[in-house]
């Protein structure tokens, strides 16, 4: 599952502002990571809320994000790729939530 926010008419802006324009992308940037991270925030809460028992520290750690500055206009919230030493990758362990079906242990 992937949602995309775009900000259309920045230039716009930047032309109105003038002299404040280089603050257009810091702001612009700021408002995606808050996003970013209240989403992240939310995926955690409501994990912890609706799977049965509690979701596990594990399940809570699965998805990170990719913050957004203020040349690269792009804040992603993603399943995590990384693992440490034997543990399941996320995108096995979790995977069946997001495509269905049965969890292949």
């Amino acid at each position: 599952m992937q949602i995309n926010l775009s900000i259309t008419g920045l230039d716009q802006v930047r032309a109105n502002l003038g002299v404040m324009a280089k603050q257009a992308n810091y702001a612009a940037s700021r408002a995606l990571n808050t996003t970013a991270f209240a989403v992240n925030a939310k995926l955690k809460t409501e994990m912890a809320s609706t799977f049965a028992g509690g979701a596990t520290a594990y399940t809570l750690r699965a998805f990170k994000v990719e913050p957004s500055n203020k040349t690269n206009l792009t804040a992603t919230v993603a399943l995590r790729t990384d693992t440490k030493g034997a543990s399941l990758a996320y995108s096995k362990a979790l995977g069946h939530m997001f495509t269905g079906g049965q969890r292949k242990f």
